[in-house]
């Protein structure tokens, strides 16, 4: 693999025509997908669960689509099979999870060279483009991390975060948490209505457009527009399946945060400072 830079990875999305966004059916590879879609305003996104690429149909389907440049986001696991499959030669790997080097791959992963670094795809995403501050903050808050923009979040839309400071109380007691849940919950219906979600995602300005316990949301519901993120469009038969999934991933990043908590005690030479932030996330 070759490890690239920030930079390197604006210059191959500005270069891309027919860019195609591979990224996990989650929050932060959704909100990852959005982001670097706005910054060069073309691709196609082409979802993905847990890495799982090597079908010859997936294959066949990136490969139908000839694109000049492929970029993988918050995909844990790709096999040298994968990459070598594929007719595109330009692919640009984005990732958090521990690092896997492969042939013929540009290669983004904060964790090659600090192995505490704990940064959500969609938090390396937004660095990059500095695009909207929600959408970088709904993907990295799905991921279990609070955002080091948060303050500008709370200015922008204090009401959706009231007094909630730390990540559990930001998830599951603040209509922001609702919202993450939501994407969540709109990622695994039926793959029609999916997809649609995907395709309008990255469109939507703010999340007073259609959080469903807005106002404004039940006004464009009542007149017959489309509102990917209002709770009706979520499918009950899915809504199970979704929380188990979520209440996993619950559990995963409880876990790193307990190793990143004993990271901070044992690097003595962190200063206070480094520390409380660690513990404050």
């Amino acid at each position: 693999m070759k490890l690239i830079s920030i930079p390197e990875i604006r210059k191959f999305l500005k270069e891309s025509e027919n860019p195609l966004f591979i990224f996990d059916n989650d929050g932060d590879g959704l909100c990852s997908y959005a982001l670097l879609y706005n910054y060069i305003g073309r691709g196609k996104p082409f979802i993905t669960t847990g890495g799982n690429l090597e079908d010859s149909n997936i294959i066949d389907k990136v490969n139908d689509y000839s694109p000049d440049a492929i970029f993988i986001l918050d995909v844990p696991v790709i096999s040298q099979k994968f990459i070598d499959s594929l007719k595109c030669k330009r692919i640009v790997w984005i990732d958090h999870h521990p690092p896997i080097d492969l042939k013929g791959v540009n290669y983004y992963n904060p964790l090659v060279k600090k192995p505490n670094d704990y940064k959500p795809t969609s938090e390396i995403c937004y660095g990059i483009t500095r695009g909207k501050k929600w959408i970088g903050g709904l993907g990295i808050i799905h991921d279990y991390k609070v955002p080091n923009f948060i303050g500008d979040l709370k200015k922008d839309y204090k009401d959706l975060f009231g007094n909630a400071k730390m990540i559990d109380d930001i998830l599951f007691n603040s209509q922001f948490g609702e919202l993450v849940r939501i994407v969540g919950y709109n990622l695994k219906g039926k793959w029609k209505e999916v997809k649609r979600f995907i395709e309008t995602f990255p469109s939507i300005e703010s999340p007073y457009e259609n959080l469903p316990c807005h106002a404004r949301c039940y006004e464009q519901r009542d007149s017959g527009a489309y509102s990917p993120l209002a709770h009706d469009f979520v499918h009950e038969e899915h809504k199970q399946r979704a929380e188990r999934e979520l209440h996993n991933q619950e559990n995963e990043h409880a876990c790193v945060r307990a190793c990143r908590l004993y990271c901070a005690e044992r690097h003595e030479s962190k200063c206070l400072e480094d520390r409380k932030e660690y513990h404050q996330q």
